[in-house]
């Protein structure tokens, strides 16, 4: 909103848009793909019975349930932006845009 407002930052404007909303879509694509990843390992997890000692592949999947949605939402946020930004810089090298 700024950049729209402030005419010193109006050049600005089409890298900041493209990169929130690529960002934002980055963030979305992200969590859905972690999400679909982990259904399947989660679709059974339950508390019935006893603790078990924890697997290889257990300690995977509560590794990926802790840190996943921060690493796959950090990174989807970077390449969106990235991807914005490029889109930015591409329209703002074609002639007459």
């Amino acid at each position: 909103m700024t950049t729209g407002l402030l005419p010193s930052l109006r050049e600005f404007f089409a890298f900041a848009w493209r990169m929130w909303a690529w960002g934002s879509v980055g963030f979305i694509l992200g969590n859905v793909v972690l999400l679909s990843a982990l259904l399947p390992f989660l679709s059974g997890a339950g508390i019935a019975g006893g603790a078990t000692p924890p697997s290889g592949l257990g300690l995977f999947l509560v590794d990926s349930v802790s840190f996943g949605p921060l690493v796959f939402s950090s990174l989807g946020v970077t390449i969106g932006c990235m991807y914005g930004w490029r889109l930015a810089r591409r329209r703002k090298a074609q002639p007459g845009a």
